[in-house]
């Protein structure tokens, strides 16, 4: 995926690194809100502001 093509390349960034570094610390196989809360930690640890399970209603 080219980063080039996005409006907010050094979001985009974070959030794609940040991907990848919370799948590959644990792994596969754990329950969806290990993910959940592991995302949250590492996005508010870069610095962005990130709600859990937003009502899109």
């Amino acid at each position: 995926m080219n980063a080039d093509r996005f409006k907010c390349k050094e979001i985009t960034n974070i959030i794609l690194g940040s991907f990848y570094e919370v799948y590959n610390e644990p792994g596969d196989g754990f329950l969806e809100s290990v993910y959940e809360n592991a995302s949250y930690i590492v996005l508010t640890g870069y610095g962005l502001c990130v709600e859990k399970q937003k009502d899109i209603s």
